[in-house]
Parts: structure tokens; C-alpha cells; sequence
């Protein structure tokens, strides 16, 4: 898979993006400062991923529930590491360009990496009817540093370029009442809306339970992850859409709990065409992260009747120095990588993403959205 050509464009590819975010990051913070206080007409996108990115938000709690998230925040620190629930939740608002949307916020994260300094990760939901915030009922906020600067977001740009489902993922000025502001990423969430921007037709979204695997890594028992990855509950994301499917949610689950118990092979279950070239945008990325079994987001699309992969979470700092597929891949895989023809592709497709002039024309694309 021509190993040193693809870890020298690695170099070149991480060398590029952070270099570019120390241009980025000025710009953006200038810009969410000094357009802030424009006027737009009062429509259904005041909080639209345009209007996020141009004019930046602020997230305003009242003192009774910064205390609470401040206190999630201590004890996160204190057991290096963050453990959610939904009463973690506290009631605030967030306001664009002068525009204010009722919302519930907590602390996200897993590790102490979203919550240290002034940039603390948040998950916000609207609590206004038919309101969205990019799209979405709900969003994420974090330090840019948390997804590797730009990493994440040439992440999900090249995907979107392969036709793999990614998330909205941008930059724009967040502040929380005044005091922890800075540049931090938003990203969306799993539902039908990013369905919709990948022109998918509605299925299920859904994901294996990592609640198992992070209560055994903290209690340093994580002795047998393949036990825990097939005993693990399957979660719905879009759970309005999939309880009014029922059946096509449940053939969906049932097919991954099929492949994850050797019932089913993974030509039976996968899209293996669209997997390939995730897989091989991750390995052009250098870290597999995101292809870590309790990080990976599934998608069941209805017309072909199989599951596809949706990008998230590749920009963290733990890059391989290896080509991850072709040494020491998890369990979930193994029965990808059995099957030769997936084999051969994921081969060609890597290659074919490797290349200077692939990059080159990505880059050529992008370059304007980079430093403005």
C-alpha cells in the first residue's frame, strides 16, 4: 500500500494544518468579535451554520447552573475523566447576533482534554419547537485543540468528497457568560437533517453502547474488548424516526448484531465500497481513531438495505505511524479484510487518496475557506 509515500503526505498534510490554523484561528476570532453586532431579519435560520460561523454565539447560564456545570467540571478533573448522565443537564440560552434560543447544555467528553483551561466542551439542545441550531436539535461545542485544529475538519471535507456521510463540522467565537470565550469548533449531531445534507433517504442511525467499555477502562478491568463490543446494547440516534419504523430499525440492528456474533459476513451487512474509502480516508488522516469500534456511528440505508459508516471524531493526536489495516486491525474488521475483494479495493482506494495530485486539487478547493 506504498507505506512511506502514504506517512510522508501524512507529515505534509498535519504540517499543513496546523501551520494554516495559526492564520485561521486570528482571523475567525476577529471576525466573531467584530460582526457581532450586525442585524439580520428574525427568521427561522438566525442560528443557521452561516450565521454561527459569521457572527459567533454565547452560550448564558445563570449563576445556580454554572455552579452545577463548574462542579461537573471539578469532579471530571479531580477522576481524570467525565462521566455523563442527562441530569447533567442545566437550563440557559444561547444568543446569535442578538437572536436568543431556549436551551439545555451539559459538559461532554470523555476525557479531561474537552475540559481544561477555558475551553470546556458543551453539548447544547433546543428547547424551542421547530428552532434548530445548524439544522439540528442538538450540537456540540469544544476547544479546537480537542480535534486536532483543522485535522477534523479536512477530515469530514474529504469525506464529503468520497460521498461518505460526515458531520457539519466548522469553526466560529463561542463564549459562555462572558468568560470562557475563545475559537472552538461546533459539530453537528446524528439525525435525519445529515441525512438529508448527504441525500441519504431516512433510516436509522445508531451506535454500539460504549457505556461498558468506559466503566472497565476507568476501572482498569478493559481486559476483553470483543466480549464487551458483541454484549453491548445497539442505541438509536434518531429514536422519533426509528420508533415510527420499527421493522426496518430492527432489521438494521439485528444485521449488526448478526456480524458482530459471526452470524453474518460483512458483504451481507456493509456497503463495503463506501467503507473502503472511509477506511482509507482515515488511514490518509493517521489515526484510527474514529475507526475504533466504540467510536464508529452506523447508518442503514433503506434502498440498498445496507450499513454504512458515518464519519466522526478521526482529529485526535494519537497518529499511527502505521498502516492501521494491514497490521493490527480490531475484531470488527477482521471479516472486512477476509473478503478479497474488499481487500483489493481498500488497496486501490488508499492509493488512489494517496496520491500529491489528489491532495493538491483537495487543497486547491479549499484553500479560500482555510484562511478566511
Amino acid at each position: 500500500m506504498q507505506l512511506k509515500k502514504i506517512n510522508k503526505l501524512n507529515y505534509i498534510i498535519l504540517s499543513l494544518l496546523v501551520g494554516l490554523f495559526g492564520c485561521s484561528e486570528s482571523v475567525n476570532t476577529a471576525k466573531g468579535q467584530n460582526e457581532s453586532d450586525e442585524n439580520l431579519n428574525a427568521s427561522e435560520n438566525d442560528f443557521s451554520i452561516e450565521n454561527i460561523v459569521k457572527h459567533g454565539f454565547k452560550l448564558v447560564l445563570n449563576d445556580t447552573a454554572f455552579n452545577l456545570v463548574k462542579n461537573k467540571r471539578d469532579e471530571a478533573l479531580e477522576k481524570e475523566f467525565l462521566f455523563k448522565s442527562k441530569t447533567d443537564y442545566v437550563e440557559g440560552k444561547i444568543v446569535c447576533n442578538g437572536k436568543e434560543l431556549k436551551v439545555k447544555a451539559r459538559l461532554k467528553g470523555d476525557h479531561t482534554d474537552h475540559l481544561k483551561g477555558q475551553f470546556w466542551s458543551f453539548r447544547i439542545k433546543s428547547q424551542e419547537k421547530n428552532k434548530k441550531i445548524i439544522g439540528h436539535n442538538k450540537i456540540s461545542i469544544q476547544g479546537v485543540k480537542t480535534r486536532s485544529y483543522l485535522k477534523e475538519w479536512v477530515f469530514h471535507k474529504l469525506l464529503e468528497r468520497e460521498n461518505v456521510i460526515g458531520l457539519q463540522y466548522d469553526y466560529t467565537y463561542f463564549c459562555v457568560n462572558d468568560t470562557l470565550c475563545g475559537t472552538y469548533a461546533i459539530e453537528s449531531h446524528f439525525d435525519n437533517h445529515l441525512l438529508k445534507l448527504a441525500e441519504r433517504p431516512k433510516g436509522p442511525i445508531f451506535k454500539i453502547d460504549e457505556a461498558g467499555f468506559w466503566d472497565l477502562s476507568y476501572a482498569k478491568k478493559l481486559w476483553n474488548q470483543d466480549s464487551i463490543m458483541r454484549n453491548s446494547e445497539i442505541l438509536i440516534c434518531n429514536k422519533k424516526w426509528a420508533k415510527k419504523h420499527a421493522q426496518i430499525t430492527k432489521t438494521a440492528t439485528s444485521m449488526l448484531s448478526e456480524y458482530l456474533n459471526g452470524v453474518k459476513d460483512a458483504s451481507e451487512v456493509f456497503d463495503l465500497p463506501i467503507w473502503s474509502k472511509y477506511i482509507a480516508v482515515s488511514e490518509i488522516m493517521a489515526s484510527p481513531h474514529n475507526l475504533r469500534w466504540h467510536n464508529l456511528r452506523f447508518y442503514f440505508n433503506p434502498e440498498t438495505e445496507k450499513i454504512e459508516p458515518i464519519g466522526f471524531d478521526n482529529g485526535t493526536w494519537l497518529e499511527s505511524k502505521k498502516v492501521y489495516f494491514l497490521n493490527s486491525p480490531e475484531t470488527f474488521y477482521k471479516n472486512m479484510l477476509a473478503d478479497s475483494a474488499f481487500h483489493k479495493q481498500l488497496v486501490i482506494d488508499a492509493k488512489r487518496i494517496a496520491e500529491s495530485s489528489y491532495m493538491k486539487t483537495f487543497f486547491d478547493k479549499y484553500n479560500n475557506q482555510i484562511y478566511s
